[in-house]
């Protein structure tokens, strides 16, 4: 049995129908286009009315995904047998918003990675809101640049326990003030919390690097479009990053959640970013590697959500790439 499931509506399927059928299209051609009209839908309403229903669903988020079978372990045989068995319920469809909500795109989608976006009626993007760390630039690799830095300082680079330092960074979301007692304890800094912090502070915004084109990059998308940031951390951290990185100036506004006393993925961390730009929220596309803070806080939000990373694109300079596919 095929489950399908949407916002409001679920749709079960006891049986092969023509509306597996035309799924099984859209995953032998992912590049297939649906209408506005969804006229194929209506010429076969005839034959089982719930497509043209599921249809009509997917016209109010206007695409959907599609899980491709060669992505799955499960379609790894492409045979008739195959094909058949997967058309009696393992190949799945869904809208952004239902991939997405409330968990992963895995918690929908077991084993399989979702490697398109069919494009329709889609809503045109006018604005385009960014994360900071993990999605401009690498911060772990900044971030391990410095830490190495400080142990050859300190001729303890071959003693460092990095699986301990990993664990309690956690990717940035770590406690800093845990983190940095252990650091200098290990590094024999001997410094008080406020003076740890600021050689942390300094030294992560020396080592951060700007892959080679993201700032063009930027630029280029400054120019056509509405651009802002909205980023998780302290005014001072992430501020003298993005003056290190050399970007500060391209964002209109740049959103920080200590500024704002909003967290991603709280919805209005997204609203306040887009409150003075004009534009209704789902013209706007944000772009962020967190699939819980960013890509479920902007769908919450009613925007328009890319992940860079396992289920969007690889880099942000691919960006411009996925912009014009989208479009047309």
């Amino acid at each position: 049995m095929s489950t399908w499931s949407g916002q409001r509506t679920r749709f079960k399927l006891q049986k092969p129908s023509t509306m597996k059928r035309f799924i099984w299209m859209l995953l032998d051609d992912p590049t297939a286009k649906l209408t506005r009209d969804f006229q194929f839908a209506n010429a076969l309403a005839d034959q089982d009315t719930r497509f043209t229903e599921y249809a009509n669903a997917l016209t109010v988020n206007a695409r959907v995904w599609v899980a491709h079978p060669n992505d799955n372990p499960d379609h790894a045989a492409r045979s008739d047998g195959s094909r058949a068995r997967a058309a009696s319920g393992s190949g799945h469809v869904g809208r952004p918003s239902e991939a997405r909500a409330g968990g992963s795109c895995r918690a929908l989608i077991p084993g399989r990675q979702l490697t398109r976006m069919v494009q329709g009626a889609s809503v045109a993007i006018r604005g385009i809101l960014v994360d900071l760390d993990e999605t401009l630039y690498s911060r772990q690799e900044g971030f391990w640049a410095w830490v190495e830095s400080e142990a050859r300082d300190a001729d303890v680079l071959g003693k460092l326990d990095r699986d301990k330092v990993a664990e309690l960074d956690e990717r940035g979301r770590g406690n800093k003030e845990v983190l940095l007692e252990y650091l200098d304890t290990t590094f024999h800094w001997n410094e008080s919390q406020s003076q740890r912090l600021q050689r942390f502070r300094a030294g992560l915004a020396g080592a951060i690097r700007l892959a080679s084109g993201v700032r063009e990059l930027l630029v280029r998308l400054a120019a056509r479009y509405r651009l802002g940031l909205v980023t998780n951390g302290t005014a001072i951290t992430q501020r003298s990053k993005l003056d290190a990185l050399g970007i500060a100036t391209l964002f209109d506004p740049v959103v920080i959640s200590e500024e704002t006393g909003f967290r991603k993925p709280d919805v209005r961390a997204f609203e306040f970013a887009i409150s003075g730009w004009g534009i209704p929220p789902e013209s706007v596309l944000f772009v962020g590697d967190d699939l819980a803070a960013d890509i479920h806080g902007a769908e919450a939000a009613g925007m328009q959500a890319l992940q860079v990373g396992e289920h969007g694109i690889s880099s942000f300079l691919k960006l411009e790439r996925w912009l014009e596919e989208a479009s047309t």
